[in-house]
């Protein structure tokens, strides 16, 4: 019995509903949705969360020996249209840490490579969302993190023509809201002396007398 009077109370409602609904003109209709809309909106943005957490940073220069730091990024809020957007974000974070607050030169920067420490990822309330957990990736794609992570590696180079869009992106944005041009002095990168230098490095020398080896003792084997 009760069921039934559950069905008819639902029933009657959702005619009433209906006939209300029918009641009402198109602008006032147009009105509603709006009003829901707008509330739908506000209510996305409440739900999203500001992160804060920690980035490695190693910078690699033409003029100097690479150097290695810890740097907190802050009040980050993940993009859900495009991750190199908050790439963006990230890497200027960087870019104000190292000229503004570790007052470094960086008119002949070359690289600058990320390793995002995923255990500090918290909200601005606190709240930390990778600790205790086996399934990091998958906190990380809810927060919208894991393409901003992993698209490049995050190696941004500075080379004039090694420039992708989000380097671009975070240099205009830079050097136009604090008039210095960071990188200024970089040179293109050149393949062919890239290729010269690395065959002069120790390594490459003791990886050419082992291939060198190889061949001989394996020449040695077949004329046997």
């Amino acid at each position: 019995m009760s069921n039934t009077k559950a069905t008819l109370k639902n029933s009657s409602q959702n005619n009433y509903s209906r006939t209300v609904q029918e009641q009402l003109t198109d602008e006032q209709m147009k009105d509603i949705n709006f009003f829901l809309n707008i509330e739908s909106d506000k209510k996305m943005i409440e739900e999203k969360k500001h992160l804060n957490f920690t980035v490695n940073v190693i910078t690699t220069y033409e003029d100097r020996e690479q150097e290695q730091f810890d740097i907190k990024i802050k009040h980050i809020l993940p993009s859900q249209i495009c991750s190199m957007n908050t790439e963006a974000d990230v890497l200027y974070q960087v870019l104000y840490a190292l000229e503004e607050i570790k007052s470094l030169n960086l008119d002949y920067l070359v690289k600058i490579s990320m390793c995002y420490n995923t255990s500090t990822i918290c909200g601005s309330d606190g709240e930390y969302f990778t600790r205790g957990t086996e399934v990091v990736d998958e906190v990380l794609k809810s927060l919208h993190l894991f393409d901003v992570i992993n698209r490049c590696r995050s190696k941004y180079y500075f080379q004039p023509n090694q420039r992708d869009i989000v380097v671009n992106a975070a240099l205009c944005g830079y050097d136009n809201a604090h008039d210095v041009k960071i990188a200024s002095k970089t040179k293109n990168y050149d393949k062919e002396a890239y290729v010269e230098d690395m065959q002069t490095s120790p390594r490459y020398i003791k990886g050419k007398e082992l291939v060198d080896e190889m061949k001989s003792l394996l020449n040695l084997k077949e004329a046997a």
